[in-house]
């Protein structure tokens, strides 16, 4: 997003409870502050399969590329 952050988690191959929590909590302020935020995943990930799982891939803002 033009002005706002990018978290591109292309490279990253797991992501435990922890780091799931810590994107909610990004998003959440993000939003709260009225920043753009863009979570950039790999489709089919190990990342994309945990927000599949979760039920956040629909409630976090996910560019999947």
């Amino acid at each position: 997003p033009s002005d706002g952050v990018v978290v591109d988690l292309h490279p990253t191959g797991y992501v435990s409870s922890a780091g799931v929590a810590l994107l909610v909590e990004l998003a959440t302020r993000a939003r709260e502050q009225g920043v753009p935020l863009a979570l950039r995943i790999s489709a089919g990930s190990r990342v994309a399969r945990v927000l599949e799982l979760t039920g956040l891939r629909s409630s976090l803002p996910v560019e999947v590329r």
